[in-house]
């Protein structure tokens, strides 16, 4: 067994969140070349095939165990999960593992979102300095009843671009990002930081198809967006492209997997494009195997996004290991995948959204070549084995980096 110890914070199973499937993915091949300890905000919650196999504690007990480890790798997303994790990363920084770029959402929820306004001042002129605390007490007062100046009132929508990630990077001893898009900006705050960029690992499986549970018919051509729902997935824009797309093809119908998040209006989508018998919203999967198997259901997957956080998209890699055809939109991290792997639209562009689901539509040989080339990608970049060997070098090299 390696002498490289590792405190590991992430979510996990049997949490609703695709880090956390992530994390069940990689620990196996991770603990092949170091001694990990899983640390949990309540250790009871975690899956008991993960707590078996791995010391599970409480985050509490890190402080006084943390001269145990060599580093505690901490895995950040923007959603709640995170939490624990976030706070403990800043008392003991370590090694980050930047999911999601954008963390505003997620900060903002911490403070501004429980009535801490002040702790949301301190991120945000940590980021961008001093001159923004004056827009800032100007936004207090709006949300009083105060009028206050049209400009103040402009730079409230700038806020959302402000990533809000800076202190937990100055902070960390090295990052690893997803993907050279992320990484370029990490460099951009902090020159000196050590990054990198390791593939987000997919494992592969022996997807079954679940058409079976759908009424629809055996030849029905299946478009399908897959994950949580939220505005950002562009969903309105899909299904729009997919009315049109059925006057010439009216078997075609739209599997939507994943639960609604936000202000996502199914039921108003589906009839106002008048596909009440067509679209099927199945929900939630309740685990890794049914969500890959929903995956494997489609003949094409529409799985769009703006505006993009700096993510790795894992369901757009999941259908890639599923050999789907997946269709996106050409910025961030998809920007990075090869064109002959997956079909990369420009961002809003309706009509070029409508080509790429009816080139699909048209050409079963083309559904079959893109997915035999998004599977031989995900083989060869994104292979569990060398993810973890890359992690491990890098997690070597800084700690000989340190000690030097």
């Amino acid at each position: 067994m390696s002498d490289l110890r590792l405190a590991y914070f992430s979510p996990l199973p049997s949490a609703r969140s695709g880090i956390a499937d992530f994390s069940r993915e990689l620990l196996p091949f991770l603990s092949e070349k170091a001694d990990i300890s899983l640390f949990a905000a309540d250790p009871a919650e975690v899956d008991h095939v993960l707590s078996s196999r791995f010391p599970t504690l409480p985050i509490t007990a890190y402080p006084d165990l943390r001269f145990h480890f060599d580093f505690p790798i901490y895995h950040m997303g923007n959603s709640l999960h995170h939490e624990a994790h976030y706070v403990t990363s800043r008392r003991f920084p370590g090694v980050l593992v930047l999911h999601d770029f954008h963390l505003h959402d997620f900060v903002g929820t911490l403070t501004v979102g429980r009535d801490d306004f002040l702790g949301y001042m301190r991120e945000v002129s940590y980021e961008i300095g001093p001159a923004g605390l004056n827009q800032l007490r100007d936004m207090k007062l709006a949300a009083g009843g105060v009028e206050i100046p049209a400009a103040a009132r402009d730079y409230h929508r700038r806020l959302e671009a402000i990533p809000l990630n800076k202190r937990l990077i100055d902070l960390s001893l090295g990052v690893i990002c997803h993907s050279q898009h992320v990484q370029k900006q990490v460099v951009a705050i902090n020159e000196n930081r050590p990054v990198t960029t390791i593939p987000l690992m997919v494992g592969t499986y022996q997807a079954q198809s679940l058409r079976r549970r759908l009424p629809w018919p055996q030849d029905a051509l299946i478009f399908a967006t897959i994950g949580f729902l939220t505005p950002e997935k562009c969903l309105d824009q899909a299904l729009a492209a997919f009315a049109t797309l059925r006057r010439d093809y009216p078997q075609a119908r739209y599997l939507v997997v994943g639960q609604i998040l936000g202000a996502v209006d199914l039921p108003g989508l589906i009839a106002q494009h008048q596909l009440q018998d067509v679209v099927q919203h199945v929900g939630f999967a309740p685990d890794l195997e049914t969500f890959v198997n929903w995956i494997a259901t489609a003949d094409v997957l529409v799985n769009l996004r703006n505006p993009t956080v700096g993510e790795t998209s894992a369901a757009v890699l999941r259908a890639f290991a599923a050999s789907r055809p997946v269709i996106v939109y050409d910025h961030g991290w998809y920007h990075e995948i090869p064109t002959k792997v997956c079909w990369q639209v420009p961002v809003g562009d309706q009509e070029a959204l409508q080509k790429a689901m009816q080139s699909l539509a048209d050409s079963p040989s083309l559904r079959q070549h893109m997915g035999h080339q998004a599977l031989t990608f995900i083989q060869a970049h994104h292979h569990p084995q060398h993810i973890a060997k890359m992690y491990i070098s890098f997690i070597t090299e800084l700690r000989n980096q340190l000690s030097a």
